[in-house]
């Protein structure tokens, strides 16, 4: 999955579409929806979590408060520490008037962030596929002002190549422009390229 955090994603049982909201490593929770089970976990030994106001914390090296790394870290840029707030929700494929995606059609990805705080670090968002022929574009926004949800759209086609009833996972993280940071949110989507 992502280099940008510490996560651990397990799919247990694919038996249909839709998404599953997946964030920061925990203490071993289960979640399903839509068919799609995933399980979260400890990471390199240490739990993380994290909270709406501190920031990504735990055991063995993890955040302190207020999300300041501990140990002796180099503190969090203000743009990482603001997208560790932001919360994406609601994606939907957006294509060919049906909203399905074919073999050989570009669509798009839309996805709603939404953050309790002010982002003005041009926020947006990172889509990583399981298919080398579906491929995904990028998308920023200037900002994000306090509990205003805004609906983000990426391209995303499926060459001619993919086969019909191919499944194809699409990890979605909260991202800002031209920084990597640690501890964001992020949900997967499933799409059957139809």
């Amino acid at each position: 999955m992502s280099q940008r955090g510490s996560w651990m994603v397990v799919v247990v049982a694919l038996t249909g579409c839709g998404d599953v909201v997946v964030g920061p490593a925990g203490d071993g929770d289960a979640t399903t929806t839509s068919g799609v089970t995933t399980s979260t976990g400890a990471v390199g030994g240490a739990t993380v979590s994290s909270s709406g106001q501190g920031g990504v914390g735990g055991a063995g090296g993890g955040m302190g408060a207020g999300g300041q790394p501990a140990g002796g870290a180099p503190p969090l840029s203000e743009a990482c520490a603001a997208t560790q707030h932001v919360v994406l929700s609601a994606p939907t494929i957006v294509a060919g008037g049906d909203d399905v995606l074919s073999p050989g059609e570009v669509g798009s990805l839309q996805v709603t962030l939404t953050s309790p705080v002010e982002h003005h670090f041009y926020p947006g968002i990172v889509v990583r596929t399981d298919h080398p022929d579906v491929i995904v574009g990028e998308n920023w926004l200037f900002g994000l002002l306090p509990n205003e949800p805004v609906s983000l759209g990426v391209s995303l086609e499926a060459k001619a190549s993919v086969p019909v009833g191919t499944v194809v996972q699409l990890d979605i993280e909260a991202a800002t422009l031209n920084e990597d940071c640690p501890g964001v949110h992020a949900i997967t989507h499933v799409v059957v390229v139809q």
